[in-house]
C-alpha cells in the first residue's frame, strides 16, 4: 500500500462509503423497549437475587476469573507499546541538529558590513 501523501489522500477511496454529514447510519436505532444484554441480566438478577448470589459464588470460585476480579477493582495494568523504535532511542530531531537558520540573513548582513568597513 502506498504510504505517501496526506491522510486525506490515503483515505480518499473510503469517501464513497461514508455517510453524508448530519445523516445517521442507523436512523431508527434500537427499537423502543428492547433491552440490551446488560440490562436484561440486571433485571434477571434483580428479580431473583438468590440466582445472583449463586452466580457470584460460582464466579469467584473459578480460578480462571481471579485476573478478571482483580481488574474489576484495580483496573487493567498499564501497558507501554513501542511501535516505532523497537526499543532503540529515537534519533535526535533534525531541528536540534541543524544550525538556526532564522538568523542567517542577519549574520550574513553583518559579515558584509564588516567586510566593507575593513576594505575602506
Amino acid at each position: 500500500m502506498d504510504t505517501e501523501g496526506t491522510a486525506e489522500e490515503q483515505h480518499q477511496h473510503l469517501k464513497k462509503y461514508q455517510w453524508p454529514k448530519g445523516v445517521s447510519g442507523n436512523p431508527a436505532g434500537r427499537p423502543t423497549g428492547v433491552l440490551s444484554p446488560k440490562e436484561r441480566i440486571k433485571e434477571m438478577f434483580l428479580a431473583n437475587p438468590e440466582d445472583f448470589d449463586d452466580f457470584l459464588q460460582k464466579y469467584l470460585n473459578d480460578r480462571g476469573n481471579y485476573k478478571h476480579v482483580v481488574e474489576l477493582f484495580d483496573g487493567k495494568p498499564h501497558q507501554s507499546i513501542d511501535h516505532t523504535t523497537l526499543g532503540k532511542e529515537l534519533p535526535q530531531p533534525i531541528i536540534n541538529v541543524l544550525p538556526n537558520y532564522s538568523n542567517t540573513e542577519d549574520s550574513s548582513d553583518e559579515e558584509e558590513n564588516q567586510g566593507s568597513s575593513r576594505g575602506n
